[in-house]
Parts: structure tokens; sequence; C-alpha cells
């Protein structure tokens, strides 16, 4: 049989109660009485420890022994030991996501996609700074393949990407005109949803090519004659900024 516990321990064994409900699960009692040593050995009849509960045990009897002094004992009791988390002690957790899945656009902005050849990335560099004011106030989801996850299937990314945007930005040079990977992955569904209403593209002339000659030579380019190479570049930044306003207006 147990021993009871006396009026002047109820206080310290409902504190240890509620702690082991906290570091157990529900159902988990603490008793305090003298311990072995100070009642002269193990109480007869009692069952011995689960081993499951001595280092529980043990913890608690360090605990008792600051709290209590010496000559306390905690026992825990049998209970349920499904794991019981302490409000607003929760470790920090971070969303992920499966590496294929496509980044999603902002709530409420217009996803933009940017063709270009990576032999032309400071271009883009120079573009996405002036768009990230746009960014900045969730008008405009920019994408471009730089942001494709590490293990993520990028053909199919950017197939996705040119799926769900509402604009494409071309930077057109020669270097884009000659990549075949743009001519034969990129440039038809940017035609096709084109043809289909579904897509506004906006040509930005970089550098000095055949843009006339090309498939895309019907489309208004935002700077016909005025290929980016060729101006200074506060000029280059006047155009860039102009490129900014009018998707701006487009959105408004």
């Amino acid at each position: 049989m147990e021993q009871q516990s006396g009026a002047g321990d109820m206080h310290f064994e409902n504190a240890f109660n509620g702690a082991s409900q906290n570091a157990i699960g529900h159902g988990a009692q603490v008793n305090i009485g003298p311990s072995d040593d100070a009642a002269g050995g193990a109480v007869p009849g009692a069952a011995p420890p689960a081993s499951s509960n001595i280092s529980i045990t043990n913890a608690f009897n360090n605990a008792s022994m600051n709290a209590v002094g010496p000559g306390a004992r905690v026992n825990v009791q049998p209970g349920s030991l499904e794991r019981h988390e302490v409000p607003g002690n929760q470790p920090a957790s971070w969303p992920t996501r499966p590496v294929d899945q496509p980044i999603p656009a902002r709530a409420g902005a217009s996803k933009i996609i940017i063709s270009y050849s990576h032999k032309d990335r400071q271009w883009l560099d120079l573009l996405r700074t002036h768009l990230a004011f746009l960014e900045q106030q969730h008008m405009i989801d920019l994408w471009d393949d730089s942001q494709i996850a590490v293990g993520a299937h990028w053909r199919q990314a950017i197939s996705d990407a040119l799926a769900t945007a509402s604009f494409a930005l071309l930077l057109v040079s020669a270097n884009f005109l000659a990549s075949d990977f743009i001519a034969h992955y990129e440039l038809p569904p940017i035609r096709q949803r084109l043809s289909q209403g579904q897509l506004t593209i906006l040509p930005l002339i970089l550098s000095p090519c055949l843009f006339e000659e090309s498939l895309l030579g019907d489309y208004q380019p935002f700077n016909p004659g005025q290929p980016l190479s060729l101006l200074s570049f506060a000029e280059q930044e006047d155009v860039i900024v102009r490129v900014a306003r009018e998707i701006r207006k487009a959105l408004q």
C-alpha cells in the first residue's frame, strides 16, 4: 500500500504534479515522501519502478532535494506518456515545400517572368533593382530562373512560371536570340499565351541585334532604336525607370 502524504506535503505534491503533466503527459502524478535512505530502505511490498521511469524519477529527485530538502523523494506514477507541449514554449518551425513545387505568387501581386540570356545577367540585376520597389508594394512578383530551388526539375519550373505569369519581360540581345533554350522552350509558350490574350509581353532591347527579323519582330519593343548598351549609365537607368512606371501604370 502507498503511504499517504501529510498536509504539509500537499503544496509540493501539487507543484510537482503540474510539472509532471507538462514533462510527461496527462495522468502522471508526483508523490513526495521519505526517501529510501531516510526510511531505512524500500517500502515493503512496493513494486520496483519501471525502467522507463528511472531517469524521470532521478530528475525530479534532484529537483526535490533543492526545493524541499534532504530526504524528499519524487515518485512518478504511471500515466499517459504522450508528449504534451507547454503553450508558448514550442520550438520554432519553418514551412517547407517540395522542391518541384513552384513558388506561389504573393497575394494580390501580378506575376512577371523575366526571360533573358545568362550572358546578360548584369542587365537582369539592374532591372531587378529598379523593380524592387514595386515588389515591396506587393504589386508585382518577379520570377527568373535564379529562383529555382536546388534539386528542382528546372525545365518544369520554368514551364510552370511561364504558364502562370501575367507579364513577360524579354531582355532581348544577340545572346537572347542565339539561345537555343530560349528559342525552343521559352518563346513558344510565350507566343502561344500571347495569341490567346493570356499574357502581356514587354521586349526591352539590350544591345543591337536582329530583333525586327526575329519571331518577336511583330511586337513593339519598349525602346526601339535605343539599345541600352549604346546609352550612358544615367540614360540606361532612365529607360528602366520608365519600364517600371509602365508596368505600374498597367497594373493600376
